[in-house]
């Protein structure tokens, strides 16, 4: 009989592992025991869905051996939550794996999972990401004991389909294209003799129903006809329907943490800058509230009035810039020079965490790093400024994860209208 991947992997995630993963996550325990319980089996069935073929098991193989997944992480998984590093490893390696089992479809699976599961959509990333992580050093390990080729892991996956039955989400199964992993509840041959004996009857009155139907259409026709408009109400829909045009998919950069923060974002669309100049930008994102404030002739440039980047990401702990961050800072050099007025200063943040004069330099190097980026875009540095005020003006509690997280920014203000 074969092994049951699913119940085998579950024993891996143990109490104390899901409590580790709680923190660094900044979700309840429940919740996210929630998440990996519904999670799991969408992530193996849509591996197994990607070996099914040969090119899908082969590139399955591939990443098993650039990754180095042979089993040894499952030795010690609590070790990735000792420190940020050694998460934001995990969490990095495993972005591949997602991209290559979901695809496109990646940002609807976090925010499916999230809404089913009820933990946030970040969170739901990094529950993601481990997931995958650990899937993957559990086949790796398999594939290496027993020297499987491509093909050997396509049959052995395959043979864990009818485990998954009822397990995946109907959403996210759907959205997957798993459903054929559910059970059957009725054979299609009474089916077929059901409805040949109802629908006997059914044709005696058949020609009866549809001249009743007929003569109901023409009286709603007729009385439509009859009533008067509402222009209010057309024309709120027409306007909508003009607004919904410029909206368009959150572009994908590749980096798992900066596209699940994409798809937090709400809906996208395209902005048109004077020049003629386009951008995609998120409609809660800090793009649209910077252009508002430029165009606001009663709002003078002053030092009070900041505004946080979104989605902009560094490497732990240093001030080099994710490759991901490229998409945002690309928007604002396009809205420096769309408005060749104004004038910019960049300021770094961190959380309280560790040592004040390490997070006050970090922060200000960040905000160094923010400039050389835009100028390397075009902007003059004589129209930029760069200061790291640390753990200064924080936004929201340190005593959260989360709090913590939205205290590490970077904001940009308008110096000069």
């Amino acid at each position: 009989m074969a092994e049951n991947f699913i119940e085998e992997l579950n024993s891996y995630i143990t109490p104390d592992i899901i409590s580790k993963l709680s923190n660094v996550i900044g979700e309840k325990s429940t919740i996210t025991k929630t998440a990996l319980a519904m999670g799991l089996p969408a992530v193996l069935g849509s591996l197994i869905q990607k070996s099914s073929t040969e090119q899908g098991a082969s590139e399955i193989i591939k990443i098993i051996k650039n990754e180095g997944y042979n089993g040894s992480q499952l030795n010690n998984l609590a070790g990735v939550f000792d420190s940020k590093d050694s998460f934001s490893r995990l969490i990095n390696a495993a972005s591949p794996v997602l991209d290559s089992i979901f695809g496109d479809k990646l940002h609807h699976v976090t925010n499916s999972l999230s809404k089913e599961s009820g933990v946030g959509s970040n969170a739901t990333s990094y529950i993601l990401g481990f997931l995958a992580s650990l899937l993957m050093s559990f086949i790796g390990k398999k594939v290496n004991s027993d020297g499987l080729n491509a093909d050997g892991l396509k049959n052995m996956l395959a043979g864990q389909k009818h485990f998954l039955k009822k397990m995946i989400p109907a959403g996210l199964a759907g959205m997957l294209g798993l459903s054929g992993f559910e059970n059957v509840t009725s054979a299609p041959r009474d089916i077929k003799a059901n409805v040949k004996e109802e629908s006997t009857g059914f044709k005696k009155f058949l020609p009866w129903l549809l001249l009743g139907l007929a003569a109901l259409l023409l009286l709603l026709w007729w009385r439509s006809c009859k009533q008067e408009p509402a222009p209010v109400t057309i024309k709120k829909d027409t306007v909508k329907s003009k607004a919904e045009t410029n909206i368009v998919l959150p572009p994908k950069t590749g980096d798992m943490m900066m596209d699940s923060i994409y798809a937090s974002l709400g809906k996208f669309v395209i902005k048109k800058l004077p020049g003629g100049t386009e951008i995609i930008i998120a409609e809660s994102g800090v793009e649209p509230k910077l252009i508002a404030f430029i165009e606001d002739k009663t709002k003078p440039a002053d030092k009070e009035t900041w505004f946080s980047f979104d989605r902009i990401l560094f490497e732990t702990d240093k001030a080099d810039l994710r490759p991901s961050s490229g998409l945002q800072l690309a928007n604002i050099a396009a809205i420096m020079k769309a408005y060749p007025e104004i004038e910019i200063k960049i300021g770094g943040y961190t959380d309280n965490t560790g040592n004040k004069q390490h997070n006050l330099k970090l922060s200000q190097e960040r905000a160094n790093s923010v400039v050389k980026y835009l100028e390397t875009l075009g902007i003059p540095d004589s129209r930029m400024k760069a200061e790291g005020y640390g753990d200064q003006f924080p936004v929201a509690s340190n005593d959260t994860p989360e709090g913590r997280s939205k205290n590490r920014r970077i904001d940009i203000r308008v110096s000069k209208k």
